[in-house]
């Protein structure tokens, strides 16, 4: 066995990380450890908030540096996307709700840190210091997050300042937040503005806390704000500007959210395991039972797969820039992709583990839970898809050269996610795909789904889609999802050569991938019209099977799987 690529907090290193940092990450840990998984287990069933978590990780001030720009903060603090994506995944590897504070934070720090309103910077600066969270009150009851149909809106008094009145809904520690406001100036058709809300002042009104079936220990409520002042110096953002803002904010979010399945799927696999593995049945291991092998099996390739896509995606958010924009189809990927790679993850593990999974002292009864909602939160996997979709002409045929994206893990402010260019998603140009694939056709199945992707860019180049049917969210969703494959399959190839992961590993990786593939043509031709050359072309790709190689197949559990067994065990 090779080194272990997936999280393992007992075994933290942090190899590319300062020192500070390092420290700072081993404390999570073991606050989480020394909490221990019955405490865990016992919050998220009682619906107990984690203000513990809160007040621990305010005394060590670790959403200040981890959420504040060094401008505005002491000398270890950075908005540092590969430390933030990294501190994302350990938190949902203990549970989803203590990871919720952090995720609503570092959405409504966003909008602040993204303007140019220096009062209101270091005023929030502050905050983070004396250890307050911050959420990001954009959904409305009636709307969700139609920003459209917003109603929360602000009137202007006779000095010049507003007044704010109306409800948000479905918001992250809206009890306790400063919340990050979207709103319309009332009487107006699109005058927007971005402000803060505190939980603690007397015209705030936290209505209710939501009862959700994840986010256990998390708080998910409504407030309404009945003339709130705000005063016009503490706008962050009027007009075109805040509602630009609004939608940058979210393309972070997004990303954040799509990391937190690789932390759930991680744990649960790792206790799921040494369960199994440790288990006597009709007088023999359970995992010496072939199919119980496949399924763990699975589980993992599809988790590494999540894993490497997610951190190479993070390279190129990284080095983003107005003039390489392809962060805006590689996002959307993180938070529907691995959301819903996460749940077949899960599938499988559940095939594996059964009964045992389902028991409330175990991490997996909960995570069955929790990871239904990443491809379903903050803007569904549809949604995400819609954007996708808008990329697959110019994907295939609109190849520009890029600079290689290195792998970023230096520590610095990455500033270019507060100045993100705005303007079509259709227009952004891509580096030739093939380039990547060809490079590794020596592994059977990177040949066979790169066959199959030809076969698609056939399809998508030869034969348009009708624009009215491109409209079709139903009719486009297997299209949108294959060239989604198509997308994960460059990054993850990217990313698996820079952490030299075993060939072997990835050509049956790859197997799965290929069937997805199948799957998704198979259901076009299945469900919709399509012309005859469509149709061929789609039966092409369904007949393109994956190169099965027993051995190799096997070797997966013996060199990649069956040696994590008893790599991590949570105390009770």
């Amino acid at each position: 066995m090779g080194a272990n690529y997936l999280l393992n907090p007992q075994t933290y290193a942090g190899e590319h990380h300062d020192d500070e940092t390092k420290e700072m990450f081993r404390s999570v840990i073991k606050y989480y450890e020394d909490k221990g998984l019955d405490n865990l287990n016992e919050d998220d069933a009682d619906y107990k908030v984690c203000y513990d978590m809160l007040k621990f990780q305010a005394k060590n001030q670790i959403f200040a540096r981890l959420l504040t720009p060094k401008e505005h903060g002491d000398e270890n603090s950075y908005f540092d996307l590969r430390r933030i994506t990294e501190f994302n995944e350990l938190l949902a590897f203990y549970g989803i709700g203590n990871r919720y504070p952090f995720q609503v934070t570092m959405l409504g720090l966003a909008p602040i840190w993204m303007g140019t309103n220096k009062k209101v910077q270091k005023w929030a600066a502050q905050k983070l210091k004396e250890g307050r969270i911050f959420a990001y009150g954009i959904s409305e009851k009636e709307h969700g997050a139609d920003l459209y149909s917003n109603e929360m809106c602000i009137s202007e008094l006779p000095d010049g300042n507003y007044r704010a009145d109306g409800s948000k809904y479905y918001i992250g520690f809206s009890n306790v937040a400063i919340t990050t406001t979207f709103a319309k100036i009332k009487d107006t058709v699109d005058e927007w503005v971005m402000f803060a809300a505190d939980s603690q002042h007397p015209h705030y009104n936290d209505v209710k806390r939501i009862r959700t079936s994840t986010y256990g220990s998390g708080y998910v409520g409504e407030y309404r704000l009945v003339d709130y002042p705000v005063p016009k110096e503490d706008v962050y953002a009027f007009g075109k500007k805040a509602w630009e803002e609004a939608l940058a904010a979210i393309n972070i979010g997004k990303f954040m959210v799509g990391v937190s399945p690789i932390g759930i799927c991680t744990h649960s696999f790792y206790e799921s395991l040494r369960h199994s593995y440790n288990r006597i049945l009709y007088g023999k291991k359970v995992t010496d039972m072939v199919h119980i092998r496949r399924f763990y099996s699975e589980a993992y390739l599809r988790l590494l797969g999540m894993r490497l896509y997610v951190y190479r995606a993070c390279d190129y958010f990284r080095c983003s820039s107005s003039e390489d924009r392809r962060y805006l189809l590689y996002n959307p990927i993180v938070k529907m992709k691995t959301g819903l790679e996460g749940v077949k993850v899960m599938t499988n593990i559940l095939d594996a583990a059964s009964a045992k999974a389902f028991e409330k002292d175990t991490y997996t009864e909960t995570a069955t839970r929790d990871i239904q909602g990443p491809p379903r939160l903050e803007g569904t996997a549809h949604v995400n898809m819609s954007l996708v979709i808008k990329c697959i002409q110019s994907f295939f045929s609109n190849h520009k050269e890029y600079p290689d994206i290195p792998v970023r893990v230096d520590l610095c402010d990455d500033n270019n996610l507060f100045n993100q260019t705005y303007g079509s998603i259709a227009s952004i140009q891509f580096n030739d795909y093939s380039k990547t694939y060809k490079k590794y056709l020596d592994m059977p199945n990177v040949a066979q789904l790169y066959k199959q992707v030809e076969i698609l860019e056939k399809l998508f180049l030869e034969c348009p889609i009708e624009k009215a049917l491109k409209r079709q969210m139903d009719y486009m969703l297997n299209l949108g999802h294959m060239l989604v494959v198509v997308v994960y399959g460059q990054l993850i190839l990217e990313g698996a050569n820079n952490n030299d992961i075993h060939k072997r590993t990835v050509n049956q990786l790859f197997g799965l991938y290929v069937s997805d593939m199948a799957a998704y043509a198979l259901d076009q031709i299945s469900k919709y019209p399509m012309n005859d050359q469509q149709i061929s072309y789609l039966k092409e790709i369904v007949g393109t099977t994956p190169v099965i190689d027993i051995e190799e197949w096997n070797a997966v559990w013996t060199e990649d799987v069956e040696p994590l067994n008893d790599v991590f065990s949570m105390p009770k």
